[in-house]
């Protein structure tokens, strides 16, 4: 018999041992509280350190032990069958421990407690997590109520399961009134297909097209009005169950701001091209006034060979007529070119492919075998991948650059004849496009004035648009059009314009 308790003993303190759990048993009489063997030790306390309700009860937290001895009150009055508590025991060496049990009550005929058997349980570990589980759900949820975005969290029905303190802002609804809702009430706008499609198709395939990429759609408030958001979407399993959480921020101000930014550049650019014309009148009399003296003086030879009568010269006639004709025409040239460049056009400014563009504008000078003599090469960097840019307005100061290049060429000695188009990303983080040919450069009285109208470096046939049409177009991009000779010979165009990185 005796072996028998000791063995049955034994199996009871390895399963106390295996589950960290205390056996106790407390003798109200003589106040004796005996434990299985390694419970104390297990609490961080030597052998017999619990050997009465008194040592028992000096180590109980003060701000528990109070409840505690409620509790056994009010056990011992009602004659419960059992007993359970939870409480912090404080350790001699300064730490705690967090337990909890339960115990048989057993009374005798009087009505008295007399004895109590039960099972103490540590729960520290599991306090602890709690406690840091706490301390991380207040750490999100101050975040989530101090961030400017809105947060919706849906189930994947749609249902809106949670909504923040700025979703309530931004839309005006209560957190009480909007939980319930379908998420379709608040953002209907544009995207309302694409949302049904997308509410349906994930729980099937997890197809994740659209979750954790912002996109831009309309919300509409409480009160009927529309807006402008950013929606950025995200997924997540919760006790088994997919939710979606959709960060919204309202972007009315930002779209406000671009617009205002917009008018005021345009109306920027249109005063820029009217100071330019009143720099140009001067400069304007002076260019016209060669053509139409020269228009008078072939007119009045032209009269004079008529009343010549019967010994006219008729080749000489039709020699000045022409003249006349090709001075009016010229006359007729500038004043085109004046208006292509005071006219007013607006930029359609997008997100363009910087070679796509500039090989589209080579195609334009070099189709049908066109400057076959000349070799074109390409250094293009993969970081200047993409600009924000008028693709036409680019395209066309690349046109005139390249076709000053190749009209330098035309004049230069026979041998290797070369332009090199090279694209990259300066320090400033700007797309620099660069147009050099290996000609004989740009003369000293052109380079200190070449962007002024009316320089020109073509002689008689040029009339000096064409670079300060170039230098207009980059400065209405944000941009800095500027021309040096190179070391090694031979000219070169540089200008820059916005990067946009799509990554």
């Amino acid at each position: 018999m005796e072996a028998a308790l000791r063995k049955s003993e034994e199996r009871l303190a390895l399963a106390s041992s295996a589950h960290e759990i205390g056996v106790f048993e407390w003798e109200i009489a003589t106040g004796a509280l005996t434990w299985t063997a390694g419970s104390e030790q297990r609490l961080g306390l030597p052998a017999g350190s619990l050997h009465d309700y008194p040592s028992w009860a000096a180590l109980i937290d003060p701000d528990d032990l109070a409840e505690v001895e409620r509790t056994i009150a009010e056990t011992v009055g009602m004659r419960a069958p059992r007993i359970s508590f939870t409480y912090r025991l404080r350790l001699p060496n300064g730490t705690q421990r967090f337990l909890e049990g339960s115990a048989r009550c057993f009374y005798d005929q009087a009505g008295a407690m007399v004895r109590t058997t039960g099972i103490t349980l540590d729960i520290t570990r599991h306090e602890e997590r709690e406690a840091a589980l706490r301390v991380r759900e207040a750490q999100l949820r101050s975040i989530l109520e101090t961030v400017p975005d809105a947060m919706i969290v849906i189930d994947e029905a749609g249902a809106i399961r949670s909504f923040s303190a700025a979703a309530e802002l931004i839309f005006g609804y209560s957190a009480a009134e909007a939980i319930g809702l379908n998420v379709q009430t608040l953002i209907p706008g544009e995207r309302e297909a694409w949302q049904q499609g997308y509410l349906r198709r994930y729980p099937a395939s997890g197809d994740r097209r659209g979750v954790g990429h912002g996109r831009l759609t309309t919300a509409r408030r409480a009160d009927g009005s529309s807006f402008p958001v950013e929606l950025h979407v995200g997924e997540a399993l919760v006790d088994g169950e997919r939710v979606l959480t959709g960060f919204v921020r309202d972007i009315s101000e930002r779209i406000a701001a671009e617009e205002r930014l917009s008018l005021v550049r345009r109306e920027l650019m249109q005063v820029i091209r009217l100071n330019a014309v009143g720099e140009m009148a001067a400069a304007l009399a002076h260019e016209l006034n060669q053509p139409l003296a020269a228009i008078a003086n072939f007119v009045t030879t032209a009269e004079l060979l008529l009343d010549s009568g019967a010994g006219m010269d008729g080749d000489r006639l039709k020699a000045t007529l022409i003249s006349a004709n090709t001075q009016a025409l010229r006359a007729g040239d500038i004043i085109h070119r004046l208006r292509e460049f005071i006219a007013k056009r607006e930029s359609e400014m997008r997100i363009e492919p910087v070679e796509a563009t500039l090989r589209e504008a080579v195609t334009l000078l070099t189709s049908g075998g066109q400057h076959a003599d000349i070799e074109l090469s390409f250094a293009l960097s993969p970081d200047a991948d993409f600009m924000l840019a008028d693709r036409i307005q680019v395209q066309q100061v690349v046109v005139n650059l390249l076709r000053n290049a190749f009209e330098a060429l035309a004049t230069s000695p026979d041998g290797a004849r070369g332009v090199l188009i090279e694209a990259r990303l300066n320090k400033a983080a700007l797309v620099e496009i660069s147009i050099c040919d290996n000609g004989p450069g740009l003369p000293d009285a052109i380079l200190s004035r070449m962007f002024t109208p009316f320089t020109s470096s073509k002689g008689e046939g040029g009339m000096g648009f064409g670079l300060s049409i170039c230098r207009r177009i980059v400065e209405a991009h944000g941009g800095e059009l500027v021309g040096f000779n190179a070391p090694g010979g031979g000219a070169c165009f540089r200008f820059t314009v916005p990067h946009v990185c799509l990554e």
